[in-house]
């Protein structure tokens, strides 16, 4: 009996890589999901700690509001570091003074501007603590001219025009003993000076220097007290001195010129009554709320929230004067 070895036939191992191929494939696609995964648990994170931050620098910026609601012009207070929740740290600075009005930022090219029978008031006081102490703006002067809507200057093209009326109107009010009393008066360009562009505009207030004309540094004012009297030519300083929380109130009177709208600059000019650096400047027209929230709980993410609130847009209450020109 012949004895025969058992034959084996070869065959590739398709099998094998088969499933090798398949685990491999499987892994990566393991490996991505888990990338995607994280990557989305990472972003609900910072979204979840982003919206903490944002409603804790929205909460500081209420405190700001309810600041600039309850207390003067001016008034710049400070909340550093207010804990609203067990993750969140917020803190505001309110900025309300500068040393130009316009404030820096609060206009594109430094002038604000008043349209036809348009008027702004501007605060000539300042709020500097917290129990209502207040600082005067005795010495002031603005600065104005008529131009365009694109702040071209109007006089060359209107000279005898704008040489013959009066183009704006200003007027102070203020408080003495608890009594409203006003200061006003009606002025044109200052031509005689060539003061009629940007770079060398009509200057007016106790704060202008040199020579100006009529109505530049004094006005018609009725003094209310005991026995009543009437002033065809008072001084603006001696009014800002002997009364309290005054306000500013400018006026584009231009008749005739539909498209004549006046640019002003309110200065604070020091070397009469309090220096500058104390009081910090004129009281911008807006005050700016500056607010920073922290968030560490889940994830760390910082907000930062400003806000723009304007002043004196319902102070005072009783924002007109009557007053006549006769001395009898």
């Amino acid at each position: 009996m012949i004895f025969s070895p058992p034959r084996f036939r070869s065959s590739p191992a398709s099998a094998l890589l088969l499933s090798f191929f398949m685990m491999t494939v499987l892994l990566l696609a393991s490996i991505s999901v888990s990338t995607l995964v994280l990557r989305d648990t990472v972003a609900v994170r910072s979204m979840v700690s982003g919206v903490q931050a944002l409603y804790a620098a929205e909460g500081v910026t209420e405190l700001g509001l309810y600041s600039v609601k309850e207390n003067l012009p001016g008034y710049e207070p400070s909340f550093l570091d207010y804990s609203l929740n067990e993750t969140s740290i917020a803190s505001a600075q309110l900025s309300a003074r500068g040393t130009v009005v316009p404030c820096e930022g609060q206009s594109e090219d430094g002038w604000g501007v008043l349209d036809p029978n348009e008027s702004v008031q501007l605060a000539l006081f300042a709020q500097t603590k917290e129990d209502g102490s207040f600082l005067k703006n005795t010495s002031f002067k603005v600065e104005f001219f008529v131009g365009d809507e694109e702040e071209n200057p109007l006089f060359n093209d209107m000279t005898q025009f704008l040489t013959e009326q009066d183009v704006l109107r200003w007027k102070i009010l203020g408080l003495y003993y608890a009594q409203t009393e006003a200061i006003s008066e009606y002025i044109p360009l200052d031509t005689t000076n060539n003061r009629t562009s940007p770079e060398n505009p009509s200057v007016f207030g106790p704060g202008a220097s040199g020579t100006v004309p009529d109505g530049y540094k004094y006005a018609k004012f009725y003094d209310s007290g005991t026995p009543s009297h009437f002033y065809p030519s008072y001084s603006i300083a001696t009014f800002l001195e002997n009364h309290d929380y005054n306000y500013l109130v400018l006026t584009n009177i231009i008749q005739g010129a539909e498209d004549a709208r006046i640019y002003y600059r309110l200065h604070w000019v020091p070397g009469s009554g309090v220096p500058s650096a104390e009081l910090g400047g004129v009281v911008c027209e807006y005050t700016e709320i500056n607010a920073l929230a922290d968030s560490t709980g889940i994830a760390e993410v910082r907000q930062v929230l400003q806000t723009l609130v304007r002043e004196g847009e319902n102070l005072p209450v009783f924002d007109f004067v009557l007053y006549h020109t006769r001395e009898d």
